[in-house]
């Protein structure tokens, strides 16, 4: 089964991120892109999601105001939002590898009786 940002991570709690995200910087539009998509363009910053080393996804962030050219800010949204979608996405792997262990141990036990 492949690794999507929604196994890891609820929906709902991702929007709410990227909702802080939009508030945080009203000037900026944040966008959660799978992997897969098409960088923007337009002076738009792309960071990639990775956990577990692959690709889930990739933050994009650009100026509202497309002419007023690229400041630093969106690179450092992009990268700040990223680690935060990294970090739990990492607690969903480790959630997940608890769980994956659980079975395992109930898999031994009914071969055992």
């Amino acid at each position: 089964m492949a690794l999507t940002l929604e196994r890891l991570i609820d929906r709902r709690r991702l929007d709410d991120l990227l909702e802080a995200a939009a508030v945080a910087a009203p000037d900026l539009t944040v966008r959660l892109v799978a992997a897969d998509v098409p960088p923007a363009g337009n002076g738009s910053v792309r960071r990639p999601i990775v956990a577990d080393g692959q690709v889930l996804g990739a933050i994009e962030v650009q100026p509202v105001d497309l002419g007023a050219g690229p400041d630093g800010r969106a690179g450092a949204h992009a990268e700040l939002l990223g680690r935060s979608i990294e970090l739990a996405a990492g607690e969903g792997l480790a959630r997940r590898a608890v769980a994956g262990a659980a079975l395992d141990d109930l898999r031994e036990l009914a071969l055992v009786n």
